[in-house]
């Protein structure tokens, strides 16, 4: 893209240069000052205004149009210039620099041939003055204080108590006011390996494609299209494994069509792709989903140079940048080894990785009975940011033959947890049926006691 002086004044809204433009503003108005540009140009010296006057979060759409309009830009006018600022603020933070440089390069350039006119014929003054140049860098605009009277409330509940989206698991959806997951938000799924990271991730993929919501799926590591479609057809379907694989070909025709858009897969190998790289890219595409999954966190790209606590961190940190633009995003990892044969996972299971565990807003472990001869455990939804003070934390599940978790009573639970010989996995329907008739013995056998 080329770069004009007008196009590179917009890019100082951009989110990663806004804060540096502002507290440098004496500079900036200066070099505009001093080639008069802003008395050719009463727009450019509005702009600068805003910078000066206005927090980052404060310049919303409208206050850009009504400064267009006082300017006597038209409606269409107004509309097209603010277009083009809101894709500079899309940038990266890579992609920013080239507004960085251009805001150093002027202010520093306009202080220095001030410093030249003034002290032409004296050097010593010269070089003193050029000393006392006090641009500040890096600068936050993070910390804006508002009296508690001034909050848009109106625009917080539209942003922060939207209809949840609905997670296939009921006591996920209980744990919420609004019913379901809040778009907006990091939820970290952690298990250990094989117990079922991804099979989680990918039913909560079918369960929001069939509410017409769009995902995207970045798999990194050994899973390839071939395994995550014949999981989500077993799942969508309610198959087993070895029916959906006795006729892949067919059943993808009979249950593709119930995907319809909705589900898009990035499969890369493990480390090829950087949290930064991930994060850029789908802000690139940023209106195509509404939903974001991520597995897993280990395998991105890593800095060997940067410890464990600090490159979770980074992680998180691009990830946020994504639910800041309301995206749900789903990222999963694995706890401490310490907990890898825990049935229960309490919070403290991410502690290599605490950054995670701090930044996140909901995190759900999944644990693992080791002993038991079916595959079953414990969900934990070890932190709720947004959750309800009263709701249950713990669920029990059993794994199906069609690779979901059938969240059960404590009644079937304990009937199959110290079972070791049991090993046939049942399907969602049959272990429902169960469930009702091992419940309703339990009831029984309870109001007998009680007669007695």
């Amino acid at each position: 893209m080329d770069y004009n002086n007008i196009t590179l004044l917009y890019g100082l809204f951009n989110q990663y240069v806004f804060s540096e433009a502002k507290m440098n503003i004496r500079y900036l108005k200066g070099y505009y000052r001093s080639r008069r540009l802003d008395e050719s140009r009463p727009l450019i010296a509005k702009l600068l205004n805003l910078i000066e006057n206005y927090s980052y979060n404060d310049l919303t759409e409208s206050r850009f149009l009504l400064t267009f309009q006082e300017d006597g830009k038209s409606e269409d006018e107004a509309k097209a210039i603010y277009n083009k600022i809101a894709d500079l603020k899309k940038y990266s933070k890579e992609q920013s620099s080239v507004f960085i440089d251009y805001l150093r390069n002027i202010c520093y350039s306009t202080y220095i041939e001030r410093c030249r006119v003034d002290y032409e014929e004296d050097p010593v003054k010269y070089a003193e003055a050029i000393k006392k140049l006090d641009y500040k860098s890096n600068y936050s605009d993070t910390l804006v204080a508002k009296n508690f009277s001034e909050l848009d409330v109106t625009d917080l509940v539209d942003r922060y108590s939207s209809i949840g989206y609905k997670s296939r698991y009921q006591f996920i959806n209980d744990a919420y006011s609004s019913g379901g997951y809040v778009p907006g938000q990091l939820v970290v799924i952690a298990a250990a390996p094989s117990v079922g990271k991804s099979l989680f991730l990918q039913s909560e993929i079918v369960n929001f494609v069939l509410q017409d919501k769009r995902v995207h799926y970045l798999v990194m590591g050994d899973l390839n299209e071939l395994d995550i479609a014949i999981r989500m057809m077993c799942q969508i379907s309610h198959k087993s494994q070895r029916a959906i694989e006795s006729d892949i070909i067919g059943n993808f025709s009979l249950y593709k069509d119930l995907f319809k858009d909705n589900l898009s897969i990035t499969c890369v190998p493990s480390g090829a792709v950087s949290a930064r790289e991930y994060v850029d890219w789908v802000k690139q595409r940023i209106d195509e989903w509404d939903i974001l999954m991520v597995d897993y966190y280990g395998n991105f790209q890593k800095d060997d140079e940067r410890s464990m606590y600090n490159q979770g961190g980074d992680i998180c940190d691009a990830l946020t940048e994504l639910t800041r633009l309301g995206k749900l995003v789903f990222m999963a990892c694995q706890p401490n080894k310490s907990y890898y044969r825990e049935e229960f996972l309490p919070y403290e299971a991410l502690a290599e990785s605490s950054r995670i565990a701090q930044v996140s807003d909901m995190i759900i472990t999944i644990g693992r009975n080791w002993d038991a001869g079916m595959r079953m455990g414990t969900f934990n939804i070890a932190k709720g940011r947004r959750c309800i003070a009263d709701f249950v934390p713990i669920a029990h599940w059993i794994g199906t033959n069609e690779g979901l978790f059938y969240v059960c009573s404590d009644v079937l639970y304990a009937k199959y947890r110290s079972n070791k010989t049991q090993r046939h996995l049942y399907s969602y329907a049959e272990l429902s049926a169960m469930d009702v008739i091992d419940e309703a013995i339990a009831d029984s056998v309870e109001k007998s006691l009680e007669n007695k």
